[in-house]
């Protein structure tokens, strides 16, 4: 029950993966290395959390790019749409039809209004994986140093 909890309280950002390593190998819990399976479960969790959280946010910042894409696709069918003109009884005029070019405008008006809200998404997503990105390195490093310190003063 103690994994669990602690996987919930690093899932709600309570508990950092850097403090769950100086726990796993603090010396009270090196001493139980070979007789619990706890701290080791505790680490694979906070390991697998820490991966997927860089994982998912890849994934958001892949859909908000494809969002921000689709936004200005629809103002550039706009622009296409309205710039078709045709000859008719030698004037000028729109090729597309006004019920074509009127959905095309508010779909278009209505994807200006949402890019603004999905860049500042793909933004702060951004800066939030440049964080993660850099508290993943740190966590690593210290797992590694973490592990290799144990290893040493065990190994005669």
């Amino acid at each position: 029950i103690t994994s669990i909890t602690i996987d919930r309280m690093m899932g709600y950002r309570l508990i950092s993966n850097l403090s769950i390593v100086s726990w796993v190998f603090s010396p009270a819990n090196v001493e139980q290395f070979h007789t619990s399976d706890q701290p080791w479960e505790i680490l694979r969790n906070a390991i697998s959390k820490t991966c997927n959280r860089i994982s998912d946010l890849r994934k958001e910042i892949a859909l908000l790019e494809e969002s921000v894409l689709s936004t200005k696709k629809a103002a550039a069918e706009l622009v296409i749409a309205e710039s078709r003109l045709e000859v008719v009884n030698g004037e000028p005029v729109q090729a597309e039809p006004p019920g074509r070019l009127k959905r095309l405008k508010s779909y278009a008006d209505k994807a200006k209004e949402e890019e603004v809200t999905v860049q500042e998404s793909l933004e702060a997503k951004q800066a939030l994986f440049a964080r993660a990105h850099l508290e993943n390195e740190a966590f690593f490093i210290e797992l590694y140093r973490s592990f290799g310190d144990v290893l040493v003063k065990r190994v005669p």
